[in-house]
Formats: structure tokens, C-alpha cells, sequence
């Protein structure tokens, strides 16, 4: 795919120091990319791979490409937006990013349960921001949401976002579940995985459940205790996701 330097910066980089930065500077892997630093403190790039191989450098999916341009020329706060695209000779193979040193991610930040509530209030207004923007976020759980040392939020894997009519390339298990009975992937998507999520993090004390029976749970009709009375019609939208309200359940946690 050809990509025009002016709408974003391309580093170009040799196939050497590609694999030397997968082998000796690799931080974190998934099933379609590897993330390294390259050498660099402040930056992280992330690689594409093909999951049956993971030694095979590919070309960044087109799709990924325009979302990552389309945030560049955008800008939004509160997500590590991606600063240049990452090429071997003319094949587009990642992006840069910034690194947020001072941050870690909400499963490792072991935060007291108000500040698992502060937490969750800040993640819901940025969502909401998101949607001003034409983003639909939609993996929404704890290793995609940094928190630094001052509270400071930011969401980070952003290039599996939906970005507009750009949509999102790998759709998770219960996005998927919601979408095809509620019928697309919108705002509205974001608000039910953040209520699972939500309910992961304080609707079952001294347990974390899975999202596949927390999903059970709220189909079941039962209500999770801690929530004010006005988060049950919420939760009756749950049951059934073609009638999902779209509201929020985290400010109606019992303080």
C-alpha cells in the first residue's frame, strides 16, 4: 500500500535491524504482532506477524494502516496514538508509539477498590470522548488501559479500534456475541463491554470472573450486589443485547 510521507512520518528501517529488535528488544507478543523497544526508552514499535509463523515479517494490514494515519491526522487524548509508520524498503510492517514509562496497565496497578471506581468513572468519560470522535474502542479490559502514578488514563492496542467507517480487524469473543444481536458495532458497544468490565473488577467480591460468566450471570437475571436500584433496567437491557440501553452502570456503584 502506498502511504503518502506528508499525512504521516515512515521510518525506514533495514531488515537487520528488524529482526535484531524482535530478538533482542521484544517486551510483549499476541497472536498477530510483536511489540519492541528497538533500543529506545521513550518509543515502542509494533511488528506484524503471521500468527502460523511467527519468524515471517508482513506487511501491516491496509486497513490498520489508514486507522493509524486516520488517529495521526486526528490526535486523539488519552490513547498512545501512533507518531510514524515503520517500513522495510516499501513494505509498510508497523508503527511507532509513544512509551509510557511512568504507566502500567489497570491488572497491574493493584488499585483499593475507590480506586478501581475512580478508575472506571475516568475509562467511561474517555469512551464517551472516543465516540465524539467516531471511535469505537471495543476491547475493553484491564492490559488495554494504562494508568500512570498521578491516575492519568490512557488506552493503548489502538489500532484494532473501529476509526469511523474504518472497522475493528479482530472482533473478541463478546463484542462478537453483542454485535450480532444487537446488529453493528457503535458507541453503544463500548458501553456494554465497560459494563462487563465494570463487573468484573467490583461486581463479585473476592472473585475476578471471566467475561464469558459474567455474560451468564447477567442473562440469568441476577442482578451483582454493589449497584444503586436505577442500575437494574441497565442490566434487564443486559439480558437481551438487540435492547441494550447504552447506559453506563458505573455511576450507579454503591459508594
Amino acid at each position: 500500500m502506498n502511504v503518502n510521507e506528508k499525512d504521516m512520518p515512515t521510518i525506514n528501517i533495514s531488515i537487520r535491524d528488524y529482526y535484531h529488535g524482535i530478538d533482542n528488544t521484544k517486551i510483549a507478543s499476541g497472536g498477530e504482532s510483536i511489540i519492541c523497544t528497538l533500543g529506545e526508552d521513550e518509543k515502542l514499535y509494533k511488528f506484524f506477524i503471521d500468527p502460523r509463523n511467527p519468524e515471517l515479517t508482513i506487511d501491516m494490514p491496509a486497513n490498520k494502516i489508514r486507522k493509524v494515519q486516520a488517529l495521526y491526522k486526528m490526535h486523539p487524548k488519552y490513547m498512545t496514538t501512533p507518531t510514524a509508520l515503520i517500513s522495510i524498503g516499501s513494505c509498510v510492517v508497523g508503527y511507532e508509539m509513544p512509551r509510557f514509562l511512568d504507566s502500567t496497565t489497570f491488572y497491574k496497578a493493584g488499585l483499593s477498590l475507590p480506586e478501581k471506581i475512580e478508575a472506571l468513572s475516568k475509562t467511561r468519560d474517555i469512551l464517551k470522548y472516543f465516540a465524539t470522535l467516531g471511535i469505537t474502542y471495543g476491547d475493553i479490559k484491564s492490559n488495554n488501559i494504562l494508568i500512570d502514578s498521578n491516575g492519568n488514563i490512557s488506552f493503548c492496542d489502538v489500532d484494532n479500534v473501529q476509526v469511523k467507517t474504518y472497522p475493528i480487524d479482530l472482533v473478541v469473543e463478546f463484542l462478537k456475541l453483542f454485535s450480532e444481536k444487537y446488529g453493528k458495532i457503535d458507541e453503544n458497544a463500548d458501553a456494554y463491554m465497560h459494563n462487563i468490565f465494570t463487573l468484573q473488577q467490583l461486581g463479585f467480591p473476592n472473585s475476578t470472573p471471566t467475561y464469558h460468566e459474567i455474560v451468564k450471570t447477567v442473562e440469568s437475571g441476577i442482578y451483582p450486589k454493589g449497584f444503586e436500584k436505577e442500575s437494574y433496567p441497565i442490566f434487564e437491557s443486559m439480558k437481551t443485547p438487540e435492547n441494550f440501553n447504552g447506559e453506563y452502570i458505573i455511576q450507579y456503584v454503591k459508594k
